[in-house]
């Protein structure tokens, strides 16, 4: 039987984004984001306050309830199932058989607030902690990071996961999905929290998640300073912040002797970016 040291190693080598680097881009001008940095801490969020309300707040398809009766008795015979697993394949199918038909299987305004509150209890019961593969994106530098004025963190994807406890996941960009019902309880949390329209792929996202309780929320997740590999500064970022950025990044991150400072591009729209040695 492999040891720890080796299923980790197994489980880094089938995991693609080991190795990488996730970027969080920040706003020196606000106190929270510029205490992240001096005091080793990240916080996790709650998907409602994300700027993409269709984050996690997909619903599933119940409303396919009401229109494909094999849909239904399947639904049916599912959760008979997950509630009486003592009763026999046979025996959950006469039941569901009977129940088809139960009104309130074909009550679209019952199935309407169904969903709402299934989607409302989803995103209160989860905090994310959401970062990027890419730190070049010109359009993040202006959203995020205070319009080029402020700063990105490249943190270890790998030692994310070990202190958030979960897998981080490419987010999915793709048409608004649907959720069947009968799909299984994992598959259908994963299409909710991971899927996102293509409007967002710019972001190239990466999110890990935790179940919510009051600490996970409000007490941040103090690390070791080698969890951040990479500090980049914006284009625009003021002489005054520059320097307090490179003193906190001296006297906290000992092991980071070098950052990195966006420029704009001469003949393209774009970024580019040099080293500074610090």
């Amino acid at each position: 039987m492999p040891n720890l040291n080796q299923k980790r190693q197994l489980r880094n080598k089938r995991n693609l984004l080991m190795g990488q680097l996730v970027y969080k881009y920040r706003n020196w001008g606000n106190d929270r984001h510029k205490e992240e940095l001096k005091s080793c801490h990240f916080t996790m969020v709650s998907p409602k306050k994300l700027n993409d309300p269709y984050d996690c707040a997909v619903p599933i398809a119940y409303d396919t309830l009401i229109t494909d009766p094999e849909e239904r008795e399947r639904f049916i015979y599912l959760q008979i199932k997950r509630s009486n697993p003592f009763l026999t394949s046979r025996e959950a199918y006469e039941i569901s058989k009977k129940e088809k038909d139960n009104p309130v299987y074909l009550n679209k305004e019952y199935i309407d607030d169904w969903n709402k509150k299934d989607v409302e209890k989803l995103r209160n019961m989860i905090v994310l902690f959401c970062g990027s593969l890419n730190s070049k994106d010109i359009k993040m530098w202006s959203h995020y990071a205070n319009e080029h004025k402020g700063y990105c963190i490249g943190y270890s994807y790998g030692l994310l996961g070990d202190y958030i406890g979960t897998v981080g996941k490419k987010v999915r960009y793709e048409e608004y999905p649907k959720i069947s019902p009968n799909d299984y309880w994992t598959d259908q949390f994963e299409k909710r929290l991971l899927s996102k329209g293509k409007q967002w792929e710019h972001e190239e996202e990466v999110r890990w998640y935790q179940r919510y309780t009051e600490d996970i929320y409000k007490i941040p997740f103090k690390y070791n300073t080698e969890i951040i590999q990479e500090v980049i500064l914006g284009c625009q970022t003021s002489e005054e912040h520059k320097k307090e950025i490179i003193e906190t990044v001296k006297s906290h991150y000992p092991h980071l002797k070098t950052i990195s400072q966006a420029k704009l591009k001469s003949n393209e729209f774009g970024l580019d970016f040099e080293t500074i040695t610090i």
